[in-house]
């Protein structure tokens, strides 16, 4: 579990930093090998800036799959009909594969 949380912690970080290139790497290698690193990076539009994010949470129901709860602080690009800061939680499956935990993502 905490090796999970350290990874997922580590990922969101590079994305925070907009470092996409990281941030693929985290990425399974099945889905690695079936997306590009440009299509990842394409897929990432959004209409918010994320501006913190943290693994708060991480239960591992099998050996080789863990579920993280990561609270996410993101500001909205127009209007402030939320306010300045939204926070919201988004759930990641994390998977043991070759010895490294990777974040599972359908494609």
């Amino acid at each position: 579990e905490d090796a999970v949380k350290a990874r997922a912690n580590e990922r969101w970080a590079a994305v925070l930093k907009g470092d996409m290139s990281k941030a693929y790497a985290y990425m399974t290698p099945g889905y690695r090998a079936a997306r590009s690193e440009q299509d990842y990076r394409g897929s990432r539009g959004s209409a918010v800036r994320w501006t913190a994010a943290e693994a708060v949470e991480v239960r591992c129901p099998e050996a080789t799959k863990c579920l993280a709860k990561v609270r996410i602080e993101a500001k909205p690009f127009m209007g402030r009909k939320f306010g300045d800061t939204i926070v919201t939680y988004a759930d990641e499956t994390w998977l043991l594969e070759g010895g490294q935990w990777w974040l599972f993502e359908k494609l």
